[in-house]
């Protein structure tokens, strides 16, 4: 492996001539080149197949590029022009990214073999960003009596190092290609606990969620930082980074969605910074391979474990809150069923599925009512029926996709009348999380079914108080919304409901 070291003229150490030095293929680039070019170009070509979109009339955002749930290219209402004039504006572009790409994995000090990565549709966005992270290649000078994993952090080399264990000797001495390691086994780790958890088990604990990115920043970190000088916030960054590709190949696998991956991200990432820095602090240590290897090595068994007991779904319950300018009456008309909400839907409903209308068949206890959201219906029989102050239902039956995550069990609707023309709506809806560590997540699902409240009481309210401003459809949902709910399996839209 040649390193710029022994190539003080080489490429890599030139600027760029300009745009055309874009077009060719010799020498190098470096990162730093690679991710501000990559970044100007994307923008680019984000603003070009925006104005194609839009003399075609067809909708685009960048979610369309990373998930194939999404993509026009996998749609087969799309017009046969539209496509022919996306394909052919690609190809300039396809070309300088070739080119990038290849000057990018030679000053990495990887084979060109990974180049032909660029290649794959949705995957290559996590290839550019594990390449947009991956070092010049500098060998490390296994001769310098200050190097090495058996040493303090300055001062002399530890007398008598113990050998090598088995993780040292896979770690490559190049930087480059030490990366590279740390990136294939973590995504090959993590996919492979991914489709045992949820693809076979249909479960996610806690060791997925915690123990397995606390893993992966470990194993970043000491891999990225065993033969050099690495600062420790550049070794939790590189695990960081790592995930980011992990992200990126679930939305690409159409394995899970914006609304998952977001929900996930806070802890994910924070369980692996800390990993990062305790995997950076174990190069430091005199048995630092040993104790990586063993904490490795557990993850598989505590992902087993934590597979095998299973878990009990944590029961909990949210309630929002709304005082109404209008009678009871007027009110519980709306409660029991209401038409369309056409008010524009909030950023929020990227994340969660929203709700549309509330129709009811017949009346009193054993009527049932459903609400209908954008991702299907939920069937709700009527458990009380205290006209015109309370208002209670079981679920029957919600949309595919939800009970993987959450099982809702109850609604409630309570008015009370003020004595001032004015009725305060209450309303509670009780569920059990089934994805663990159920403390983060149920935060998660109490803030976005408390959305989800305030959209059905806003509407009930604005009807309540202004009769004459009933809709009798419901809005167009921004096209970067109804991209973001479609991939995910738990806010896809149905047929019967796509707005």
């Amino acid at each position: 492996m040649s390193t710029s070291a022994e190539h003080p003229s080489a490429p890599s150490d030139e600027p760029l001539r300009g745009a055309f030095d874009l077009l060719r293929m010799g020498g190098r680039v470096t990162r730093g080149q690679y991710l501000a070019i990559g970044v100007v170009l994307a923008l680019f070509k984000y603003a070009l197949d925006v104005a194609v979109s839009s003399v075609f009339h067809q909708p685009w955002n960048p979610l369309m590029y990373l998930s194939p749930r999404v993509s026009p290219f996998l749609r087969g209402d799309v017009p046969r022009s539209y496509l022919l004039a996306l394909g052919a504006l690609t190809l300039p572009f396809a070309w300088v990214g070739v080119s990038l790409t290849v000057r990018r994995v030679r000053d990495a000090g990887i084979s060109s073999f990974w180049a032909g990565l660029f290649f794959l549709p949705f995957f290559r966005y996590a290839f550019f960003l594990a390449l947009a992270a991956i070092p010049t290649a500098h060998a490390a000078q296994a001769d310098s009596p200050d190097r090495g994993p058996f040493r303090e952090r300055s001062g002399p080399p530890l007398p008598e190092p113990p050998p090598p264990q088995l993780l040292v000797t896979l770690i490559p001495r190049g930087t480059g290609a030490a990366y590279l390691l740390a990136i294939f086994a973590s995504v090959l780790f993590a996919l492979a606990a991914y489709v045992i958890a949820t693809q076979l088990h249909s479960g996610y604990g806690g060791v997925f969620f915690a123990g397995l990115p606390f893993a992966i920043g470990l194993f970043v970190a000491f891999t990225t930082s065993f033969h050099t000088d690495l600062p420790r916030r550049a070794a939790i960054a590189n695990g960081l980074l790592v995930h980011g590709v992990l992200f990126l190949l679930l939305l690409a696998l159409a394995w899970e969605g914006v609304a998952c991956i977001l929900m996930a991200a806070p802890l994910v990432l924070g369980m692996s910074a800390l990993g990062g820095a305790v995997g950076w602090g174990l190069t430091r240590t005199r048995r630092g391979d040993l104790i990586v290897t063993t904490l490795l090595l557990a993850i598989p068994v505590l992902l087993g474990v934590d597979l095998a007991r299973g878990h009990e779904p944590e029961a909990s319950s949210v309630v929002s809150e709304l005082r109404i300018t209008a009678p009871i009456e007027t009110v519980w008309r709306n409660v029991v069923a209401f038409p369309p909400i056409d008010e524009v839907p909030a950023a929020v409903f990227a994340m969660v599925a929203m709700p549309i209308q509330a129709r009811i068949d017949g009346e009193g206890p054993g009527a049932t009512r459903h609400c209908i959201f954008t991702n299907g219906e939920f069937e709700e029989p009527i458990l009380t029926w205290r006209a015109p102050e309370e208002l209670t239902f079981g679920v029957h039956s919600a949309p595919p996709g939800i009970y993987d995550y959450i099982d809702v069990t109850r609604g409630q609707f309570l008015l009370h009348d003020n004595g001032d023309g004015t009725t305060t709506l209450r309303g509670e809806t009780w569920f059990a999380m089934k994805v663990h560590p159920t403390g983060y997540f149920n935060a998660w699902s109490r803030y976005l079914l408390h959305q989800v409240h305030l959209r059905v009481l806003h509407h009930i309210q604005r009807i309540s108080e202004h009769p004459e401003a009933t809709a009798s459809a419901a809005p167009v949902v921004p096209t970067w919304i109804a991209s973001s709910q479609a991939t995910c399996t738990c806010t896809r839209a149905s047929n019967a409901t796509s707005p």
